[in-house]
C-alpha cells in the first residue's frame, strides 16, 4: 500500500481484514513508497502474490522502478488509482 489518499481510503477498508498479509509505509504516509516496497517484499517472499494499490501521484514518484523490477525479475501487480488530483492540497 502506498501513501497518500489511496493508502489511506484502502487501509480503512482492507488492514482489518487481512493483518498477517498487510505492508504499509505505515502511519507517515510516505508517498512513493509502494513500487520499490513491493520490489523488497517480492523479493523477500517470491512464491506469495503481490498487489501494490497506489495513487497517480504517489505512482509517479517512483513509476520508473518498473522497469527495474522487470529487469530484475520482481514480478507483481500495481494497481494504480487515477484521479488527476494531489489529494493533499488544500481546495481554494
Amino acid at each position: 500500500m502506498d501513501g497518500g489518499n489511496i493508502g489511506q481510503w484502502v487501509h480503512m477498508a482492507m488492514a482489518d481484514r487481512y493483518p498477517e498479509k498487510w505492508i504499509t509505509c505505515g502511519a507517515s504516509g510516505v508517498i512513493g513508497w509502494g513500487i520499490p516496497g513491493a520490489m523488497a517484499v517480492r523479493s523477500l517472499y517470491p512464491e506469495e502474490p503481490i498487489l501494490v494499490i497506489s495513487g497517480d501521484g504517489s505512482a509517479t514518484f517512483t513509476i520508473a522502478e518498473l522497469e527495474t523490477a522487470t529487469r530484475q525479475g520482481l514480478p507483481f501487480v500495481c494497481v494504480i488509482a487515477d484521479d488527476q488530483a494531489w489529494g493533499s492540497s488544500s481546495a481554494t
